[in-house]
């Protein structure tokens, strides 16, 4: 995908490979991985190409070990997969899975997964470093945007 596509996305997606159950149209289930997650949507490593525009019904098993059951539709078929755009799906499904994005995307701040990034991991060390003054938190993001930019809440582990 361009780097002009990936900015038009409402929401990040993230590296991950969780498992996921796909319910293929007409009923038939196949286990798979997911390449990368997002709040919005889904790219499953799947062999075969699904229709565009198709209904999907998505199980996953993501890491805190919650099962997620979407409905979704096909967007586009990669050579590495289809993408799944999710639909009609709860607020707190929602919500539940942007914080666990936005979890993976701290873990691979951190190098857990993905080079270092030197100005976010700092932007976190900082916002640890005046927590223990006891800064509150939009006096912390204030003081980091003015250093590195927009503050992007992640949870710290």
């Amino acid at each position: 995908m361009s780097g002009h596509s990936a900015e038009l996305r409402r929401y990040p997606r993230v590296r991950a490979s969780w498992r996921v159950a796909v319910e293929m149209p007409g009923g038939r289930t196949v286990n798979r991985e997911t390449i990368d997650v997002g709040p919005h949507g889904v790219k499953v490593r799947l062999d075969e190409s699904v229709g565009a525009g198709s209904r999907v019904r998505l199980r996953f098993q993501p890491p805190d070990r919650k099962r997620l059951d979407l409905e979704s539709i096909v967007w586009r078929n990669d050579s590495d997969g289809p993408v799944f755009v999710f639909v009609n799906m709860p607020d707190e499904d929602f919500e539940r899975l942007k914080l666990l994005v936005d979890q993976h995307a701290a873990a691979d701040v951190r190098g857990l997964s993905t080079p270092f990034r030197p100005k976010v991991f700092a932007r976190d060390v900082a916002t640890e470093f005046l927590a223990l003054f006891g800064w509150s938190a939009r006096q912390r993001d204030l003081v980091c945007h003015l250093w590195a930019g927009p503050v992007i809440r992640t949870p710290i582990a």
